[in-house]
Order: C-alpha cells, then sequence, then structure tokens
C-alpha cells in the first residue's frame, strides 16, 4: 500500500509518496509545462525530457512520457513509462467514437489489463483488471481533504515504480 499526498493544497503538480509506516518513500513531480514526444508545437527541446513527469522511489527514477494516437474532438494518448533499464509499462487512455461517454485507460505492458472507474459519492476509485480478474484499487481515502491524496492498494508484485504510475494513471484521468 502506498498514499500520494499533495505538497501544496494551493498546486497539484508535486506529490510525495508513503508506505503503510508513514515513511516517505518517493515522489511524483510535473513539469512547469508538460509536452508530448510527438506535439506539434515544441515547448522543450527535441529529445528533452523537461516536459515529462518524474517518478522516484527509494532511489529508482523513471519518467512518464507521453504521445498523442489520435486527434480529434478528445484525443487519445498513450502513456509510456521509462528508465534507464528501459520501457518498463505502457497504457493507453482511448475515447469512444461516439463522444458522448467517458473515456478507458488500457494497460499493455507489464501485462494487459485496465484501470475502471467505479466512483463512489464524493470520492475517486478506480479498480485495477487483469482480464476479468481484480488486482486492487486506487482511491481517495477520504471526501474532503485540504491536500488530494490517493491510496495504492495492489498486490506487492507490482513495484514502487508501477505504484506510482498507477498513481499517475488515476489522476490524469480522475482530475486531468
Amino acid at each position: 500500500m502506498m498514499l500520494l499526498r499533495q505538497r501544496s493544497a494551493l498546486s497539484g503538480f508535486s506529490y510525495d509518496a508513503f508506505d503503510a509506516q508513514a515513511n516517505r518513500v518517493g515522489e511524483v513531480l510535473w513539469p512547469t509545462v508538460a509536452q508530448a514526444r510527438n506535439a506539434r508545437l515544441k515547448w522543450h527541446g527535441v529529445d528533452a525530457t523537461a516536459g515529462e513527469i518524474q517518478l522516484r522511489h527509494l532511489g529508482q527514477r523513471a519518467r512518464v512520457g507521453w504521445e498523442y494516437t489520435r486527434r480529434g474532438f478528445t484525443n487519445d494518448v498513450r502513456f509510456l513509462l521509462d528508465s534507464d533499464k528501459g520501457r518498463l509499462a505502457e497504457a493507453e487512455v482511448i475515447f469512444p467514437p461516439d463522444s458522448g461517454k467517458r473515456h478507458e485507460v488500457y494497460l499493455r505492458l507489464p501485462f494487459e489489463g485496465r484501470l475502471q472507474r467505479a466512483n463512489t459519492l464524493l470520492r475517486t476509485r478506480y479498480q485495477l483488471f487483469e482480464g476479468e480478474q481484480l488486482l486492487g484499487v486506487v482511491q481517495e481515502p477520504r471526501a474532503f481533504t485540504v491536500k488530494r491524496e490517493l491510496v495504492v492498494d495492489v498486490p506487492p508484485r507490482f513495484d514502487g515504480l508501477m505504484q506510482l504510475f498507477f498513481f499517475f494513471l488515476v489522476h490524469n484521468s480522475a482530475y486531468g
């Protein structure tokens, strides 16, 4: 289990990660200006990672880059979790063709799965599935807080960087 808490109530772009014993074990940092890898207008340099989300967990580092897969009234997006060791994970956010429906979040690596919205009254809740098997949840522990908090409760087979990636996907889906 990992708890992620917003550093400042005034800025939703920095989160601290805590383990079950309330020890700080990592962080998630959004850039001031995010940029898709295949952006038409380039704010950052061509190969710069300055426009990517930084994930840090117990000395390990990874970054979340993203690219458009389909552009239109709503844009489908692919998120890529990369570290110095290579590609760790990949997920796609896909909007159904009839724009009246909500987007879906599908995991492609390291397994085929999905994050399915299962909100409760006043609280964000997403369930993580591999096929039809429920693996865990990412949810707000309380309805009202000064600083946004999300709990990632998944099996231990997912390391800290993967848990931070699940947090990012839910955060982006629910609040982005």
